[in-house]
């Protein structure tokens, strides 16, 4: 969740043109508006990682375009993401259909003394969309 609310922050950056004069800045808001999504679980919400929890769907809680499923519901888009730096792989899967299937989260994330969570190469998730 943390990440999808720098996400947020950086699009009003974007929004507000105060990013041209850091190309920096600004690949960073376009690359982290993309890897948020791949942490949207099949019924919309984000993987519940670390403290995150499943408050509020993904398309109400990012202010920026998010990928769909045919169904309409926000999802992952298929696919491998790995992330080695963060310590996350993620995969995802779509029906022949085009609807968000399955969902697998691995963690293998720092550990620090300052800020931990029970998440810590064991955090697995996977979720499998409910037929409605």
């Amino acid at each position: 969740m943390y990440h999808m609310y720098v996400s947020n922050y950086l699009h009003q950056l974007e929004e507000a043109n105060w990013l041209p004069a850091s190309p920096i800045l600004s690949e960073l808001a376009i690359k982290s508006k993309i890897s948020v999504q791949n942490f949207i679980m099949p019924d919309g919400f984000f993987a519940p990682i670390g403290d995150s929890s499943a408050s509020n769907l993904a398309d109400v809680l990012c202010i920026f375009p998010i990928h769909i499923d045919s169904k309409g519901t926000p999802s992952s888009p298929p696919g491998i993401h790995v992330y080695p730096e963060g310590g996350a792989v993620i995969i995802s899967t779509n029906t022949n259909q085009g609807q968000a299937d399955e969902h697998l989260v691995f963690t293998g994330q720092f550990h620090s003394r300052q800020h931990k969570h029970a998440d810590d190469l064991k955090s697995i998730i996977v979720q499998k969309a409910r037929d409605t």
